[in-house]
């Protein structure tokens, strides 16, 4: 009974939203990929802000309920049948009474592919008119039965894109960059590649010491144009990847890139995704809690080893779910690049474990080990350890539920409605 109102309510809600878009005909970016969505959302939303009137998928909803809920601007109703009943009816005033001018004129929409065929059914009715692909690397294999039908199912959205439409695309990437020639859109590459339409140059970390880094920078090159790019409070070079998705769509729109570069410059990457927060006993935490895949996991490793820090470096890493068959096999990889990377690594959650098997079996030292079931205590365990200068990545999918263990160990805790992920209903 559950699943037929859920279907009921899926087909309601896309209904009204087909009739918003007919009525208002926004433009429509969609933005699809393994990892970097969220975050490539709001840096073309801050983008196009000064030129369109902008609305955006909120939090996550990136799925059957949750893309037609960000077309009618509305929040998720949870279990409550009065308040489904209060979207519905304001979804019927948008769609068909007075026209509401304030309506955005355009709409930046994350599109979800958590199984097979959910690009196939966004595709066929929100039709983007600019494509963005952040990513084709491994994730939700679990629900795939295999990588490579996983990275096929990301591809649809610049694949199934008409000749009148724009493909914006991470050309680093050499699972996209393999399927270009399927593509028909008018096609823009954003990247650090020589010969991206929007070349990322002299990407870098904004100082090399933990204690003073103030975030990542680059150059940015647009036509024969180059500006300078600043994004504080947050590491990793491929924190630079949604810069570098929003002057791609900017590009596609003509709209005047200086504008884009004062636009952007207020850029602050999600909850959880590399921030850095200031954690207790003048600690320094690198919040990348969101989520996790193994290239993710990889990346956010390559920035800890980067920094310097006085202390010790620890990689606190949890499950990387929806991996499927080869999760084992990719937890230990990750283990095994974990070596040289951190001084102690603390695993979290059962899939976890086999991390700490990978890192032991590449040499790491059992005494630098810890592994742990569930976040919870984690953080009060470390807060007895760890010492002034030590720095803390931490880092899992999102059903471990890490951002837990920073809410243990972080410097202001009454502030992490604010700084951390996942601070809102059903997650707490």
């Amino acid at each position: 009974m559950k699943a037929l109102a859920l279907r009921i309510l899926q087909w309601k809600l896309t209904l009204l939203a087909k009739r918003v878009l007919h009525r208002y005909h926004p433009v429509i970016v969609g933005v699809a990929g393994s990892v970097g969505k969220s975050s490539a959302v709001q840096a073309i939303a801050l983008a196009l802000g000064r030129d369109y009137r902008v609305g955006k998928t909120l939090r996550s909803y990136n799925q059957e309920l949750g893309v037609p809920l960000s077309i009618l601007r509305e929040e998720t109703g949870y279990r409550s049948l009065w308040k489904w009943i209060a979207i519905l009816w304001r979804g019927m005033r948008l769609g068909f009474c007075p026209a509401d001018t304030t309506y955005p004129n355009l709409l930046v929409l994350e599109l979800g592919a958590d199984k097979p065929g959910d690009l196939d059914r966004h595709m066929a009715w929100v039709k983007p008119h600019i494509g963005v692909l952040t990513a084709a690397t491994i994730e939700h294999v679990e629900f795939f039965g295999s990588t490579q039908a996983a990275v096929d199912e990301e591809r649809k959205i610049i694949e199934k894109l008409p000749k009148t439409a724009f493909a914006v695309v991470n050309g680093d990437d050499p699972e996209i960059f393999s399927a270009l020639n399927r593509v028909r859109a008018k096609l823009i590459r954003y990247g650090m590649s020589e010969g991206s339409d929007v070349l990322l140059s002299n990407a870098g970390i904004l100082g090399d010491d933990a204690r003073t880094v103030q975030g990542v920078s680059a150059k940015v090159s647009v036509g024969g144009s180059s500006m300078p790019m600043v994004i504080k409070n947050t590491l990793g070079r491929h924190s630079l990847y949604a810069i570098g998705a929003a002057f791609g769509v900017a590009k596609a729109l003509g709209i005047v890139l200086t504008t884009v570069s004062e636009q952007v410059r207020s850029y602050v990457p999600p909850a959880g995704r590399m921030r850095l927060i200031k954690g207790i006993k003048q600690t320094v935490i690198i919040d990348d809690t969101y989520n996790s895949s193994p290239a993710a996991a990889n990346a956010a490793l390559d920035t800890l080893h980067e920094l310097t820090t006085p202390g010790l470096k620890y990689a606190i890493l949890g499950d990387m779910r929806e991996l499927g068959p080869i999760s084992v096999d990719e937890h230990r990889k990750l283990g095994q690049y974990v070596v040289g990377k951190c001084d102690v690594l603390v695993t979290v959650g059962e899939m976890a474990k086999d991390i700490a098997h990978g890192a032991l079996a590449a040499g790491m030292s059992l005494d630098r080990i810890l592994s742990f079931d569930r976040p919870d205590g984690v953080g009060n365990f470390l807060q007895d350890r760890i010492k002034p200068g030590d720095l803390l990545l931490v880092k899992g999918s999102q059903g471990i539920r890490c951002e837990k263990v920073v809410k243990e160990i972080m410097a202001e805790p009454e502030r992490a409605g604010e700084l951390l992920t996942r601070q809102y209903r059903p997650w707490i």
